[in-house]
C-alpha cells in the first residue's frame, strides 16, 4: 500500500495501522497489495456464495479468475478519472463488466 504500516485481516474486515502515509492518489490505491488483496478476497467470498454480483464479468461463476480481477482493476482505475462510457472504447475486453451499471455499482458496494 505504499505505507509503512501493517493490517490483518479479522473475519470480513481488515484492520490497518498506518505509522508514515497512506495512498495518494487512485492509481496508487488501485495498484496497492491491500488493495490487490481485499479484492481477491472479495471475489473468493462472492465465488463460495455463487453471488450474482459475479454476473459482472459475463461468465459462470467457476471460471472467473485473476484475469478477471486484473481486468476489473483496470476499469476501475479508468472510473475513478472517467464516465462509465469512456470505458469500453479504451478496454474493448471489458464490456460484460460495464454493459450492467447498476450490477457493476452492486459490486462495488459490495466490496
Amino acid at each position: 500500500m505504499g505505507t509503512s504500516g501493517s493490517h490483518k485481516f479479522v473475519d470480513q474486515k481488515v484492520i490497518i495501522r498506518i505509522r508514515d502515509r497512506v495512498c495518494e492518489s487512485s492509481e496508487e490505491l488501485f495498484a496497492s497489495d491491500l488493495f490487490l488483496e481485499i479484492l481477491h478476497r472479495d471475489v473468493a467470498q462472492l465465488k463460495k456464495k455463487e453471488s450474482p454480483l459475479l454476473g459482472i464479468f459475463g461468465k459462470p461463476v467457476s471460471e472467473v479468475g485473476d484475469a478477471d480481477e486484473a481486468l476489473l482493476v483496470d476499469v476501475l482505475k479508468i472510473l475513478s478519472k472517467l464516465e462509465l462510457d469512456c470505458v469500453q472504447p479504451l478496454i474493448p475486453e471489458a464490456e460484460p463488466i460495464v454493459r450492467d451499471p447498476f450490477l457493476l455499482n452492486a459490486f462495488i458496494e459490495s466490496l
